[in-house]
C-alpha cells in the first residue's frame, strides 16, 4: 500500500466517522425532540411544540410527494439558506411528524451525504473554524467567488453559539 492509498483510506474513514456521528447527533437531538413535544401534549392537550404548528406550510406542501434525495434539496430551496444538520433534521421532522424521528434524520442526513458526493453536487458544506460540528450546508450557488456565504444565505449564528465553548470555565 501507498502512502497515498493510506492517506485516502484514513480520509475515507474519517468522513465514514464523520457521516456516523452526525447521524447520531441528529438521532439524539430528534429523540430530545420528541420528548419534549410529547410532554408539551400531555401537559397543555395542545399537539405544537415550542410555540410551532404541527402542520405542513404551503412552501412544502408537495414535500409528502418527494423522494429523499428531492425532500432534502426541497428543505434548501425553501429555507434558501446554509443550514446545520440539526436544523435541517428538525425541519424534515417536523414535515413527517408520523415517521420515527430516528429514521428521519438517518434517511435525510444519509440523502444530503450522498447528494454531496455526485460529482456535479449542487451542494456544499462550510465548516466553521475548521470545526466538524460547525458545518453548514448549502447550495453552491449562495457561495460569492472567494467562497464565501452571500448575505442572503448567511447561517444562522445560534447554530454556532450552541456549540461554543469560550463561555466555558475551569
Amino acid at each position: 500500500m501507498t502512502k497515498e492509498d493510506l492517506i485516502t483510506a484514513l480520509e475515507k474513514e474519517r468522513e465514514d466517522i464523520r457521516q456516523q456521528f452526525d447521524a447520531k447527533l441528529s438521532s439524539i437531538d430528534m429523540a430530545i425532540l420528541t420528548l419534549k413535544q410529547s410532554f408539551s401534549m400531555s401537559t397543555n392537550g395542545s399537539a405544537s411544540a415550542n410555540g410551532y404548528n404541527r402542520g405542513i406550510p404551503s412552501k412544502y406542501k408537495d414535500y409528502t410527494t418527494l423522494n429523499t434525495r428531492q425532500k432534502a434539496l426541497s428543505i434548501f430551496r425553501n429555507e434558501g439558506r446554509f443550514l446545520h444538520m440539526r436544523e435541517i433534521v428538525k425541519i424534515a421532522q417536523d414535515l413527517e411528524p408520523n415517521e420515527d424521528a430516528k429514521d428521519v434524520a438517518r434517511k435525510i442526513s444519509t440523502a444530503i451525504y450522498t447528494i454531496k458526493n455526485l460529482d456535479d453536487s449542487p451542494l456544499v458544506n462550510i465548516s466553521i473554524d475548521n470545526n466538524n460540528s460547525l458545518t453548514f450546508w448549502g447550495s453552491k450557488n449562495w457561495l460569492d467567488e472567494n467562497g464565501n456565504v452571500k448575505a442572503e444565505h448567511m447561517y444562522n449564528e445560534t447554530e454556532i453559539t450552541k456549540k461554543s465553548s469560550k463561555s466555558l470555565e475551569i
